[in-house]
């Protein structure tokens, strides 16, 4: 808790203020102010663009997974996974691992490079081996997730044909990402770029 209230007062957060916080919380508020740090705006990421694109079409946009039901999931965690959670996270705010992955994701991302992307989910999962909380990251907020994005978006494509779907980078790839998800449901997955 020392180190996270030290990380916390570099960005402006009393010890008071740090301390009230669950660790899932104060894990996720740390890591969102450092990928600020690294010159990324949440504001300006696609889920608000695309959001933003859809109302000013008067596009109908439906949820397939809402933010709520992922902060229930991190709320519910037992006390143990919590804490483990926020030393894994101020391990690699100090270490300076978690504004690297944020800028290499970015940067795949914007470059389309979904080879190097792979690689990166790749590593995610070979790094989660040793980390208790990492390894509840990749198989159930990624993995597990994936197949229920999945059934909810096949279902929404027979109601309504041809639908367009916004999720996180980390989702697509990966051995049971939603891009191999789909090819095994029978789905021809191409690149559009």
């Amino acid at each position: 808790m020392t180190r996270a209230i030290t990380l916390a007062a570099l960005h402006g957060l009393a010890a008071e203020q740090t301390v009230r916080f669950k660790p899932w919380l104060l894990a996720n508020m740390l890591v969102a102010i450092d990928t600020v740090g690294a010159g990324l705006d949440p504001g300006m990421g696609s889920e608000m663009f695309l959001t933003g694109y859809a109302k000013g079409a008067q596009l109908p946009i439906v949820e397939i997974e809402g933010m709520e039901a992922q902060l229930k999931l991190l709320a519910g965690l037992p006390d143990a996974m919590q804490s483990a959670q926020l030393e894994e996270a101020v391990a690699e705010l100090e270490s300076g691992k978690s504004k690297a992955q944020s800028k290499e994701l970015f940067a795949l991302w914007t470059s389309g490079d979904a080879a190097g992307a792979e690689q990166l989910v790749a590593q995610l999962h070979r790094d989660a081996e040793a980390k208790p909380f990492e390894r509840f990251f990749v198989d159930t907020l990624l993995d597990a997730r994936n197949k229920s994005m999945a059934d909810k978006a096949e279902s929404t494509m027979e109601r309504h044909g041809t639908t367009f779907f916004a999720v996180g980078t980390l989702h697509l790839f990966g051995q049971r990402g939603l891009l191999r998800e789909f090819e095994a449901r029978g789905y021809r997955v191409r690149d559009l770029q």
